[in-house]
């Protein structure tokens, strides 16, 4: 059906459980949203999800990931930014 509307759903369902302590639940449906919004082309979306993958990693004591995440998610921003702006 439609792709971009199951990459909203999970990632919105990444975030509750995230909120909720289910950090593995949580990293499953930010990693599928994620792998939607990048097949989607869906350059916001894919920054939304690595940025939560970013915070369920820190919630777990996963610093180096976390990291990881925020720089992949930082990039896509500014790749997003770039291309809005022309530069």
């Amino acid at each position: 059906g439609y792709p971009a509307q199951a990459g909203i759903a999970r990632a919105g369902q990444g975030r509750c459980l995230h909120r909720l302590g289910r950090w593995s639940e949580a990293q499953d449906a930010l990693e599928d949203a994620l792998r939607i919004a990048v097949r989607t082309g869906d350059r916001a979306a894919e920054a939304s999800a690595l940025s939560e993958l970013a915070a369920v990693a820190g919630s777990r004591g996963e610093t180096a990931t976390a990291t990881q995440r925020r720089r992949e998610a930082a990039n896509v921003t500014a790749q997003l930014v770039s291309s809005r702006t022309g530069d």
